[in-house]
């Protein structure tokens, strides 16, 4: 298997602020790029370079990206974290939100500034955010709550390769008695990194966008997608460096004499200082639940209740699969936005959007209770477009019964949240911006092979209020799509042909014991094979019969099969139902 870790890229950042108008010509292009004595492979870079530079805007501009492609497919470009609020066609989801640019094609985002913090931009077809296309968006508000002296950006990412006996040590340079904000994010397409720094504090504030009120804190964890900022006090003399490190966890298969990866950099307060290490006993990770929103928004109450159950599986295409409620995600060959668009009032019925898209749709105004159980052995970390999402409870799936830690009268708000597996959550958030909207796993394999589904909020509204900018219906001829009508380009509720699976096999669905939670839980019971398509309907163990125990050798198992299968989708994904 050819895996390899790339240690996070570093750009220092000065702090500049002009509300303007911020044009960006973007030739996106393959390129072959050079790891010094690491490796050497294709990525796909911008205007012929690699790695992106951040982009950096000011809240009030208004950032416009013409983007060409000269890829020998479809692309596109989704900016991660941005509620595209009256701008839905802007949200770069190929084939949910557009039809994708094709090769040789153009497509213009202009999309208004009016959130400011750490967000990103990365493709949104197939698996080309893992092939480099991907770069941070950082929104300045000049008004900041929280002052400091230096801003620094320091996106972390992973890649598939062996790996080498030489990296490149990256280096932060720090003046003493100075407060610096360093932006953390995860742009990587699977794995997880912890951050810390030896000898510093972290003083979290802001997740996801969203300001919080300060959390001091030895270290953090960032799944993919996800974007913290901290402020770390420089010490008030010169006379040590320090490291600071970024070990990944690759949780989502056994990697013998790799789990963790541990990376460490330079903290440099001078040159020729002495190097000061810290033994480290370990940290506490700082739990969402421990955080509060500077805007002290109450929990909302509920009107719309949802229940997904996250699981993986051999389907009946013999191929292994990810869904929710027993539903894998397909791509439906008309955008559901223009679906939306174009079916009048059958656009309030979920059937028109296609069985495999898995849509739920919602009404302006409605309050969405999510209860998201992950009954797979992988964490799993969602992200939910156009929206951020009160963090209501965390806990263990055990015997059916959910053990339960609740959040503050203020819960945090994400886009992305890390759900470990045999683990349950509960999010809401308020449907308050009309369009069709993505909730998917992060980890870019398990979207591209079924972990996804979409919400479509106030058709009518998109109906009286869309205008289409110039280029998207375009974009879709060229390729030969349809740009109206339902789920496969037809009148009405016609949908005869409409894909009916792939379906799970119950007797070769993956069966997990997991040994999470409370240690003082009841024991885990072994989840049944057959489960009802029904939301949150699962079928118990018989009544007075033990359940079945899955052995290591199972786990074991598991593990090695989607280890292959993520080996092989590296290689070559032209087969996937969901090329976005």
């Amino acid at each position: 298997m050819r895996w390899k870790v790339l240690l996070p890229l570093l750009a220092p950042v000065l702090l500049v602020c002009q509300a303007t108008d911020v044009v960006l010509d973007w030739n996106i292009g393959y390129i072959d790029f050079s790891f010094g004595r690491l490796f050497s492979r294709k990525a796909i870079g911008v205007n012929g370079k690699w790695p992106l530079p951040a982009v950096e805007v000011t809240l009030g501009d208004t950032l416009i990206i013409h983007a060409h492609n000269s890829l020998d497919e479809p692309t596109s470009l989704h900016s991660h974290g941005l509620f595209q609020n009256g701008t839905n066609y802007y949200d770069g989801a190929a084939m949910v939100t557009e039809c994708s640019i094709p090769p040789n094609g153009t497509f213009t985002y202009r999309i208004p500034m009016v959130q400011a913090g750490t967000y990103w931009i990365h493709s949104h077809y197939k698996a080309q955010t893992s092939d480099g296309l991907r770069t941070a968006l950082i929104v300045r508000d000049p008004n900041d709550y929280y002052k400091y002296d230096e801003d620094v950006i320091l996106p972390m990412s992973d890649w598939f390769r062996e790996p080498g006996k030489h990296y490149h040590q990256a280096v932060i340079k720090f003046v003493k008695n100075k407060t610096y904000r360093l932006r953390l994010l995860n742009i990587g397409a699977s794995f997880e990194f912890h951050f810390s720094i030896d000898d510093h504090e972290l003083r979290i504030i802001e997740v996801d966008g969203v300001p919080v009120k300060e959390k001091p804190t030895k270290g953090v964890m960032l799944a993919a997608g996800q974007r913290v900022s901290v402020l770390v006090r420089s010490k008030e003399t010169a006379d040590n460096n320090y490291l600071f490190h970024a070990d990944m966890f690759t949780d989502l298969f056994t990697m013998p004499k790799y789990n963790p990866l541990n990376f460490t950099g330079v903290l440099e307060y001078a040159p020729k200082a002495s190097l000061k290490r810290e033994v480290n006993g370990g940290w506490k990770i700082t739990s969402d639940l421990d955080l509060e929103p500077l805007d002290e928004e109450a929990l909302m109450d509920p009107t719309v209740q949802v229940t997904l159950d996250a699981y993986s599986g051999v389907f009946d295409d013999q191929s292994f699969r990810h869904s929710f409620n027993n539903v894998t995600f397909i791509l439906p060959e008309v955008p559901t936005l223009l679906t939306a668009l174009s079916t009048g009032d059958n656009a309030n019925k979920r059937e028109v959007y296609g069985r495999q898209s898995n849509t739920y749709v919602l009404n302006m105004g409605d309050v969405v209770e999510i209860t998201l159980n992950n009954h797979d052995y992988y964490t799993h970390p969602f992200h939910l477009h156009g929206h951020v999402f009160q963090i209501v409870e965390i806990g263990a799936l055990r015997s059916g019964l959910h053990r339960t830690k609740l959040a503050r009268d203020a819960p945090v708000k994400r886009d992305t949240f890390i759900l470990r597996g045999g683990h349950y959550a509960v999010l809401r958030f308020r449907a308050n911006n009309p369009g069709a909207w993505l909730f998917h796993c992060h980890i870019e394999y398990h979207a591209i092979r079924g972990l996804e589904l979409t919400f479509v909020t106030a058709p009518g509204l998109l109906q009286n209020n869309t205008h289409l900018p110039e280029g998207l219906k375009e974009n879709c001829i060229a390729q030969g799509i349809k740009a109206s009508g339902n789920a496969i380009g037809r009148d009405g509720m016609d949908l005869e042909g409409q894909p009916g699976g792939p379906n799970p096999l119950p007797d070769k669905m993956l069966s997990y014991i997991l040994q999470m939670g409370d240690e003082d839980g009841p024991p885990p019971a072994t989840l049944d094979a057959s489960h009802s398509e029904a939301a949150g309907s699962t079928t118990s163990t018989s009544e007075g019969k033990s359940p079945t125990r899955t052995d290591s050798t199972t786990l074991d198992k598991a593990r090695e099969t989607t280890a292959d299968d993520i080996d092989s989708e590296a290689d070559s994904d032209d087969d996937d139902d969901n090329d976005h």
